[in-house]
């Protein structure tokens, strides 16, 4: 316990840290296929919806206005 008391609860808090995996998107979605690129997009919230109105298929792409900084990978594992 005399351990724990010594921790500053600041540095305690989740936080996202930056690490360069030394790949760009298209260079990991060529090496890990339609997978890799659907894993990350879902991921960084972009998703594409379809429904009906009045007999006509209709789409939508939903970006996130954040989609920048939720494309920004955690760690360096790819797969």
């Amino acid at each position: 316990m005399n351990d724990l008391t010594k921790i500053d609860p600041e540095s305690t808090k989740d936080r996202w840290i930056y690490e360069s995996t030394g790949m760009t998107y298209k260079q990991h979605w060529e090496a890990g296929g339609v997978e890799a690129m659907e894993r990350d997009l879902l991921s960084a919230g972009i998703t594409f919806e379809l429904g009906k109105q009045d007999g006509e298929l209709l789409g939508r792409l939903v970006i996130p206005h954040d989609v920048k900084e939720r494309l920004i990978r955690m760690d360096n594992n790819w797969s």
